[in-house]
């Protein structure tokens, strides 16, 4: 089943849908809630701050948000929410398919930072061939993955 999605960078008109979906214990568990904070984050777009957040939305409806935030020159690491009553049904591999590609001219290397209880990204991440950064889990208490992303 393929599912449809349009992606647009995120609005500041977003940010209360958004952070409505934190209602849910499993997101707000793993991610901090966004605030006037997280969205000058992702709207800046100088050299120093480079933050590419897309809103993918289906139909009119928000359904998920993919942020890359840029670690180097051709390096970003992945975030990326699903609407809580659209898990398991592939949303989230619909929105890193229709993104991944926007960052191929610029972008070499795609990390992701994933708990190791959970299951549905970590699943995720290597379906899509994502290869572990290192054998254990770091500092923090994730796993790092990485996707090398064919360029144009």
């Amino acid at each position: 089943m393929t599912i449809d999605l349009n992606a647009r960078p995120f609005e500041a008109a977003d940010l209360p849908i958004y952070a409505g979906w934190f209602d849910d214990e499993e997101l707000r568990r793993r991610i901090d809630p966004p605030d006037g904070f997280w969205l000058e984050h992702v709207s800046r777009t100088d050299r120093g701050n480079r933050c590419y957040c897309l809103t993918l939305v289906q139909d009119v409806d928000l359904i998920a948000v993919v942020q890359y935030d840029f670690e180097d020159y051709d390096r970003v690491s992945l975030l990326i929410s699903v609407r809580p009553d659209s898990r398991g049904r592939g949303v989230g591999r619909a929105a890193l398919l229709r993104t991944i590609p926007e960052l191929a001219p610029e972008v070499r290397y795609i990390d992701s930072y994933i708990e190791p209880d959970n299951l549905a990204s970590l699943a995720l991440i290597r379906r899509l061939g994502f290869e572990p950064i290192e054998a254990d889990i770091i500092d923090e208490g994730f796993m790092g993955f990485r996707l090398c992303v064919d360029r144009p």
